[in-house]
């Protein structure tokens, strides 16, 4: 019996359905940031993969429910709040 059919099928199929998780997560995504997801969802589908790596390069930041900026999000910038104390390993005894 010859494989290649179904095979060839199943692997399409997969295909199929990973590309609609994807758009899908970047509509829920999206939402999530207060941006259109039918406009994200759209330009990942007829611009992928281009539209997928600018949605990921240009995305906005999450918010919290108080609207403010989630700690993170900003490369390069330290998370909000005090720092947490060093500790140092105990010194060795100096020799005199």
């Amino acid at each position: 019996m010859d494989y290649t059919i179904p095979l060839r099928a199943f692997v399409v199929g997969a295909a199929v359905v990973c590309f609609l998780l994807l758009v899908t997560w970047c509509e829920v995504d999206a939402r999530r940031r207060g941006k259109s997801a039918f406009v994200v969802a759209l330009a990942v589908l007829v611009f992928f993969p281009f539209g997928l790596l600018a949605w990921l390069v240009f995305r906005p930041p999450r918010r919290t429910a108080a609207g403010r900026v989630r700690p993170g999000e900003f490369p390069g910038f330290p998370p909000r709040g005090p720092l947490p104390p060093r500790r140092f390993p105990p010194s060795a005894p100096t020799a005199k």
